[in-house]
């Protein structure tokens, strides 16, 4: 069965205009789980064009600057593209510019947070007032 467009989307197109933004986080491989990425976004630590973010269904499209502060660092990039599925490294670096002034070829496992490895530390993202 065909997929429904959005009128948003140009003619001809099989990729969505718009992408929730813990997929758009997921697909890009910023990091490693889906779950992580909306854990991310409900506490609070993603923007969206400099307002804050707390939604995980938020629509993202493109040219939205997104800015996630992740533990140990924050990371600024340009939304370019969307995916249909999660793929390798290579596509997930090409759906958005880092802005940030990092390299951007910068290694997989360098770019990629496993936050279920350690039942995700909740002080690294605590603001430092609130850490005991």
């Amino acid at each position: 069965m065909a997929r429904k467009r959005d009128s948003a989307e140009p003619p001809g197109s099989l990729l969505p205009a718009r992408q929730r933004i813990d997929l758009f986080i997921w697909h890009a491989r910023l990091l490693r789980t889906r779950s992580a990425a909306a854990e991310l976004v409900r506490e609070g630590h993603a923007r969206v064009n400099s307002l804050r973010v707390t939604q995980p269904g938020y629509a993202l499209k493109p040219g939205d600057v997104l800015t996630l502060a992740l533990p140990g660092r924050t990371w600024i990039v340009r939304v370019e593209a969307f995916s249909e599925r999660r793929g390798p490294a290579e596509l997930g670096r090409t759906l958005y510019t880092r802005l940030d002034g990092a390299e951007a070829e910068a290694q997989a496992d360098e770019t990629c947070i496993d936050l279920g490895r350690a039942a995700f530390d909740r002080r690294a993202l605590a603001p430092k007032a609130n850490r005991h």
